[in-house]
């Protein structure tokens, strides 16, 4: 009974932030327009680099909230560092792009990053499209770009981890943990449309 119940919840708060960010998502995947062709190499690295941007400070301020083992299985830092590298950046301009200071906020308490996680996490399932939409541009190196799709065949496995590690919040994190995800794609409307 307490496993159907554990079940249950975690469905519940998967269906919560589903819902309660599918406009928020719609309106960032309209926004960053990454599947209208043709894709255009200068729009790809500006989006790359906002990424850039926002991974630097969000990825270390999970240290706090996230075992060491599965926040350096989703460490996504050295998979933009080699895109960039791969479209003609060098290692001193990448090391001098902005970053987007309110990341860290995203992090504040356990809730909240669990729901940037959601976010973030998510966004790799999208994701493997935006890879596959990418194979087909001149410009891409031929070696492919990672960022979009960090995990390949394990995309699922590592998304069934990451809901796995959700559900093990109380039920009555829930709203923070919606809240938290709420703010995150607020903050990356703003962070890569903001170009």
């Amino acid at each position: 009974m307490i496993a159907s119940t554990s079940v249950a919840t975690a469905n519940d708060l998967r269906q919560q932030l589903r819902d309660g960010t599918a406009s928020l998502h719609r309106r960032l995947e309209s926004a960053l327009d990454m599947l209208t062709p043709p894709l255009q190499r200068g729009h790809y690295l500006r989006l790359l680099q906002r990424f850039h941007g926002f991974h630097a400070l969000w990825e270390p301020s999970l240290t706090a909230w996230l075992a060491p083992d599965f926040r350096a299985h989703r460490c996504k830092l050295p998979l933009l560092r080699q895109d960039l590298l791969a479209l003609g950046m060098v290692d001193a301009a990448i090391d001098a792009l902005p970053v987007c200071r309110n990341a860290t906020a995203l992090s504040s308490t356990r809730e909240a990053a669990l729901g940037a996680l959601y976010v973030i996490e998510g966004s790799t399932l999208g994701g493997k499209m935006i890879s596959s939409h990418l194979l087909g541009a001149a410009w891409c190196p031929q070696a492919g770009l990672r960022y979009f799709n960090p995990y390949g065949n394990e995309t699922g496995r590592r998304w069934s981890e990451t809901l796995r590690c959700l559900s093990e919040a109380a039920p009555s994190a829930s709203p923070a943990i919606l809240l938290g995800a709420q703010q995150t794609f607020g903050l990356l409307q703003v962070w890569l449309t903001g170009i």
